[in-house]
């Protein structure tokens, strides 16, 4: 049987997790692994992060799943990225493949993940602090290049009106003889 290292992944925030999985084929089998998205439920309308968190959370006792039958990965290796999902409780499912294409076992239990992405109002207020943070970057960048060159100018300058009275000093000066 083909176990998830978790069966409640939790809470995404960003829409995207990974999937691990255990799973040994047998010495003369190469095989391959189908993770399938087997249902997805609306969150519920009074649902907070830290509802859905914790251990003694049943997200599948949260909502009621609509089947679903999508696949999400195809491959060998015992791991699968999940992206670009909207707010909501999603189920998977892992088939190990033989190198027939038979299904040689299957997830027990269900792997489960909520997603309930940031508020719009806080990302967007982290967006103008990021933004705020940035111009004064900028600012003091720019100020200290502007003095940087105003006063290399100014040592420019000074130097050669350094070397210019130098130059002076080696022929005779008014009032001198």
């Amino acid at each position: 049987m083909v176990e998830f290292d978790s069966a409640s992944f939790g809470v995404s925030r960003e829409g995207y997790f990974k999937l691990n999985w255990k799973f040994e084929f047998p010495d003369d089998v190469e095989g391959s692994y189908h993770v399938y998205e087997t249902g997805v439920a609306e969150l519920p309308a009074d649902a907070t992060v830290a509802g859905l968190e914790g251990e003694d959370v049943d997200l599948t006792a949260v909502a009621e799943f609509n089947p679903t039958s999508r696949l999400v990965y195809q491959g060998t290796l015992p791991v699968a990225f999940v992206s670009g999902l909207s707010d909501g409780i999603y189920r998977y499912e892992v088939h190990a493949m033989d190198d027939s294409g038979q299904v040689i076992a299957k997830s027990g239990v269900p792997a489960t993940v909520a997603v309930m992405h940031w508020p719009l109002e806080q990302a967007a207020g982290l967006l103008i602090i990021g933004a705020i943070v940035f111009l004064a970057v900028v600012v003091v960048i720019a100020s200290g290049t502007r003095r940087y060159c105003s006063d290399a100018f100014a040592l420019a300058s000074t130097d050669s009106e350094v070397r210019d009275s130098e130059d002076r000093g080696s022929e005779p000066r008014e009032g001198e003889s």
